[in-house]
């Protein structure tokens, strides 16, 4: 398995991969993140780290994190493909990421998940992170 940071020549296919997956929609209006939007995130690679799991030569899993200030990240999206669920790829993209985190000198990191998503929850329990609070997520179109 690796381990890669998306750049610009990993683009196309990275958007190929998971571009049409409807969990990671941002709403009704705005489907995956745009490829604009991730070339965006290339161009500043201290503040946006974006890599993903290949398995097998094929992608099968991403994390996005962004650098908040020299002392907290926050991991934003973390997906795997579902028939790649339960093979420890999660355990292996989050070990990297932190690893990759903590490289910056970023002193803690939160991570973002869905509310109702039990599974997520004990698997970071196991990782060592604890549930801090609870936000509801507005969105407004302008």
């Amino acid at each position: 398995m690796q381990f890669v940071r998306i750049g610009a020549r990993q683009l196309k296919e990275f958007v190929a991969t998971f571009g049409q997956t409807e969990e990671l929609s941002v709403n009704s209006k705005i489907g995956f993140y745009e490829p604009c939007e991730l070339a965006a995130w290339m161009k500043r690679p201290k503040d946006n780290l974006l890599y993903a799991a290949r398995y097998g030569g094929k992608y099968v899993g991403f994390v996005f994190a962004k650098i908040m200030s020299p002392h907290w990240a926050l991991i934003d999206t973390f997906y795997i493909k579902p028939d790649m669920r339960k093979f420890g790829i999660g355990r292996f993209m989050q070990n990297n990421i932190d690893a990759a985190i903590k490289k910056t000198g970023v002193k803690y990191i939160s991570r973002v998940t869905r509310e109702n998503n039990a599974g997520m929850h004990k698997f970071l329990g196991k990782l060592g992170y604890s549930k801090r609070d609870t936000y509801v997520w507005f969105d407004k179109f302008v």
